[in-house]
């Protein structure tokens, strides 16, 4: 990773787990700007839902409802509009 010294002290100061956490809440804001972006969101969509269904399949998570549940709702909050901020 390309970073300054304040940035990895600052991933020491929140442990892997919680940059993970950081860097996933990044991911998710990207992914949303670009299905937002695309002159087609809705075709995203549909590709993600065949996506989502193929994961849904795999062994590791047809046998786990959690991951399955978790997943369905960060699918969703993916496809979210942007909120609107009053400024």
């Amino acid at each position: 990773m390309n970073s300054d010294e304040e940035a990895k002290a600052a991933r020491a100061e929140l442990g892997e787990d919680r940059t993970m956490t950081v860097h996933f809440y990044g991911l998710a804001a990207v992914v949303r700007a670009l299905v937002n972006a695309h002159p087609d969101p809705s075709r995203v969509r549909t590709l993600y839902d065949q996506l989502e269904v193929q994961m849904m399949a795999s062994p590791a998570m047809a046998t786990d409802k959690a991951a399955r549940t978790v997943l369905k709702d960060f699918s969703a909050s993916v496809f979210q509009p942007p909120v609107v901020l009053d400024t």
